[in-house]
């Protein structure tokens, strides 16, 4: 659930031309599971094809660098409080015996963090619309509907993938 809803914020962030903002939710993703990407770094930025497509000026994509620069440190906090709130409700839910409360407080937690961190991506998003020329900006939200698409579509064929293989339910037994 929590890899869909950051999926679902990364999707938004990249409508905008693909901002380095990709990166790091990219980055967030990683810091609930491992992955790629190094501390304070942005790892893999799979917003560059769409930066590439809207044709962004060199003063646009310096300006694009600015935003992210000057909200790397949020992005870094953020991700730390994602880090360490997903760690307190891993460990909460390994306890023996379970606590309930323990794993709901620490659930809503890591929901804050990452809240959080949806809340940023959002200013970043708007400062960096702002900077794109009206053609981009359509164009953004072009590549944005068509990104809603095929996810849809990817979504549509996984669940028809399931539905196909699953297990044919039990028989009852024998003189039910």
């Amino acid at each position: 659930m929590r890899k869909r809803l950051m999926t679902g914020v990364l999707a938004v962030v990249l409508a905008v031309a693909g901002t380095f903002a990709a990166g790091s939710v990219v980055q967030a993703q990683r810091a609930h599971g491992g992955g790629f990407g190094g501390p304070g770094g942005f790892g893999h930025r799979p917003g560059l094809e769409l930066l590439r497509s809207l044709d962004l000026t060199d003063q646009q994509r310096q300006q694009v660098r600015t935003i992210m620069e000057s909200h790397k440190s949020d992005f870094q906090q953020v991700h730390e409080r994602i880090r360490t709130a997903f760690e307190a409700q891993h460990a909460a839910g390994a306890a023996t015996p379970p606590d309930e409360a323990t794993i709901r407080a620490k659930a809503t937690e890591v929901g804050a963090a990452e809240g959080d961190l949806a809340v940023l991506m959002a200013r970043v998003r708007t400062e960096v619309f702002q900077i794109l020329t009206p053609d981009q900006q359509a164009k953004a939200q072009q590549l944005q509907q068509e990104r809603a698409q095929r996810r849809e579509q990817r979504r549509e064929k996984m669940q028809q993938f399931r539905q196909q293989h699953q297990p044919p339910p039990a028989a009852p037994p024998a003189g039910l």
